[in-house]
């Protein structure tokens, strides 16, 4: 106890250094939990989104779909399957859907479109594209000639609330088939590549259109509350649908490598800037613990001489960084929680350096970035700040266990 009691002194006993030694360390715990607090929403947006405005949190296809996208490799009846979903609490939702390209035709031109037939009912509970609905409304039958389409399609084929469409596809038999449609609704999701070319129609018209049966989808996309339960809800899926060998249980980044690839090549890029903050941190701290053993040496040298060993003076110096290390943490998770707030509230506004949304691998991203810092990083990067102060103490704790008493009372003159 009275190691702990004079380390506290001699933290004190030089003001200045202490206070900026502290105040680095919280500055770099500051930035550092921001950083990665912006990370964490950012990632979970940008994963929700894609998510919700495509094929779910996890897929459920056809075994050999996702290597060959052909349109006849579908699921034949999901009644078993869905039975699964209401066990698992994680899982919020799920929508049967069905995929294909085809050619979207107005009196003023043609192009190609990748079609989503969907349950509207269904869709209403997990989609972000009704919220994304600029004109008109969402699809409202599930047998309706109701499309659909984006911003960018809507001008390429000068359509508008209410124009006919046709749209024309090669069905399961390999036959041309077109269906009449009719425009109910227009979004804009800030994609160019979702506003321009996919669109949505009625699950029953997708069936018309494919010649598929009446319970016969492509896939099924399951919604969980939280994006981090994907791979325990997978792991919990495969294990109730070994039986099924032909249904594939997908995790979004299976179905969307690229968001994927850019997520951990963004996380990469933020861990290596966060280590560069933590060795500035290190400098720091070794630099002002180094400078007060040098310029105690005289102090070491009494103490040695008066009977102290020299394990309590190496204790006493860890004592010290101990002491740091704890104030400079306490107040600067205090600040970073609390900046971590302010930007869950207030966010951080992107637009000052990009000015206009942001799309990234086909995901519009709102340029205002929301924290969310996760509970377990907070604690990782708290308890690395910790310990790399006591570490950084242990070179000078050694140097001064090691003085010689007469040495050191001549070094101190």
């Amino acid at each position: 106890m009275w190691i702990i009691k004079l380390a506290w002194r001699n933290l004190w006993r030089n003001k200045r250094r202490t206070i900026i030694t502290i105040s680095s360390i919280c500055f770099g715990l500051v930035l550092a939990l921001v950083f990665i607090g912006l990370g964490d929403g950012t990632y979970g947006t940008m994963i929700d989104s894609a998510a919700r405005l495509g094929s779910g949190h996890i897929t459920l296809e056809h075994s050999a779909y996702r290597t060959s996208l052909l349109t006849r490799l579908t699921l034949r009846s999901t009644d078993k399957t869905v039975n699964y979903f209401d066990t698992i609490e994680a899982i919020e939702g799920w929508a049967p859907r069905i995929l294909g390209q085809a050619m979207l035709s107005t009196s003023y031109g043609s192009v190609g479109t990748a079609f989503i037939g969907v349950e509207p009912e269904r869709e209403k509970e997990n989609t972000l594209f009704i919220d994304k609905i600029k004109e008109g409304s969402y699809l409202k039958n599930t047998d309706g000639r109701g499309v659909l389409i984006g911003r960018k399609m809507a001008e390429r084929l000068k359509a508008s609330i209410g124009s006919k469409m046709v749209i024309t596809a090669n069905n399961l038999h390999g036959e041309i088939a077109s269906e009449l449609l009719r425009v109910v609704g227009i979004f804009e999701t800030g994609s160019e590549m979702i506003d321009g070319y996919v669109c949505q129609i009625s699950l029953k018209r997708a069936q018309n259109l494919l010649a598929m049966q009446e319970k016969e989808i492509t896939q099924l996309a399951v919604f969980i509350t939280n994006q981090r339960d994907t791979d325990r809800v997978i792991t919990v899926l495969k294990t109730a649908l070994a039986d099924f060998t032909e249904v594939a249980v997908l995790s979004w980044r299976e179905v969307m490598p690229e968001l994927a690839s850019y997520v951990e090549l963004d996380g990469t890029s933020n861990y290596i800037f966060q280590i560069i903050i933590f060795i500035i941190i290190a400098a720091g701290i070794l630099n002002s613990i180094l400078m007060s053993v040098l310029e105690r040496q005289f102090e070491f040298g009494v103490l040695l001489c008066l009977g102290i060993n020299p394990r309590s003076l190496l204790f006493l110096i860890l004592a010290e960084s101990i002491l740091l290390g704890f104030l400079g943490v306490t107040i600067g998770t205090g600040l970073g929680l609390a900046c971590n707030q302010y930007f869950t509230v207030k966010g951080f506004d992107m637009t000052l350096f990009t000015g206009e949304d942001l799309d990234i691998s086909g995901v519009a991203l709102d340029p205002i970035l929301y924290s969310n810092l996760y509970p377990d990083h907070l604690i990782i990067t708290v308890s690395l700040v910790f310990l790399l102060t006591i570490l950084v103490g242990v070179y000078p704790a050694i140097k001064a266990a090691r003085s010689v008493p007469i040495v050191a009372l001549k070094k101190g003159k």
